[in-house]
């Protein structure tokens, strides 16, 4: 069983009734050295393609250089909250569009995931706008507390308050 060719990485998680959904991450086809985050969800019959839907909800540009050895560590930006929702986060660094879209976004949907429309996103690093300095989020692993609440943890290259470099490159 196929449902994408474009695929260089997939977390799954399952929904409370057991049903499972994917994020799947490959090359973007908006953005040369992007990514692209796609959904995936199946209700019933999951070992036939046909029983998928899949939706290009996000893409990311210019993260390459982050993402160097991510296909050699496992990733679990991805999960489902407590009532089987979707959401993950991601980074971005794309200047080519209009706002600029810089730094680690916090994607989620809460009806309706198989259509892109029905993402929505917080930006949850800090970035300094103009300046290209923004907070890195690497090997991030998304959690939810039992209330629902996301919990989160990464090697951070964190920022001062000035936008600067935080003391001695200090990971969090």
């Amino acid at each position: 069983m196929q449902l994408t060719d474009r695929a260089e990485e997939a977390q799954l998680a399952l929904t409370p009734a057991g049903q499972p959904r994917m994020l799947i991450v490959g090359d973007s086809e908006l953005y040369p050295g992007g990514k692209d985050y796609i959904y995936a969800a199946c209700d019933f019959g999951c070992t036939s393609a046909a029983n998928w839907a899949t939706e290009r909800v996000f893409s990311s540009d210019g993260t390459a250089i982050f993402d160097v050895s991510d296909q050699h560590t496992p990733q679990h930006y991805f999960a489902l909250d407590p009532q089987g929702r979707p959401r993950f986060v991601y980074q971005d660094r794309n200047y080519g569009i209009e706002p600029d879209h810089y730094g680690a976004f916090y994607a989620y949907c809460d009806a309706g995931c198989t259509d892109a429309n029905n993402w929505q996103q917080t930006q949850i690093g800090r970035w300094i706008v103009g300046t290209g300095n923004y907070e890195i989020f690497h090997y991030t692993s998304l959690t939810f507390t039992s209330d629902g609440r996301p919990r989160l943890t990464a090697d951070l290259i964190a920022m001062n308050e000035d936008g600067s470099d935080a003391p001695n490159g200090l990971y969090y």
